[in-house]
């Protein structure tokens, strides 16, 4: 499982190594989709791929989508961020 998948990199590699159908994989930055799904199409792979925010409690939360894609937090608002609401996915309960 990868939380921020950023370009999808990561996730790319591990798909190839350990096989698509076990590599989960989130990403809150809606403007990163595409260059996601465009690196794995390069690569051959389909991890699972998840737009949003996940946590352990439902509700909602916000995200701030910095200039430079790393930047971007749920706990810090760069300069100039952009605000995104979303609706907190919840992976598993105890």
């Amino acid at each position: 499982m990868e939380i921020g998948t950023g370009l999808g990199l990561l996730s790319s590699y591990c798909a190839k190594q350990i096989g698509e159908d076990k590599v989960f994989t989130f990403e809150a930055n809606p403007a990163l989709e595409q260059t996601i799904k465009t690196n794995y199409a390069l690569n051959h792979v389909a991890p699972k791929l998840e737009m949003g925010l996940i946590g352990d409690s439902p509700g909602f939360s916000t995200f701030y989508v910095g200039k430079k894609f790393w930047s971007s937090s749920i706990f810090n608002k760069p300069k100039g961020a952009k605000a995104i609401t979303f609706s907190v996915m919840i992976l598993m309960r105890k």
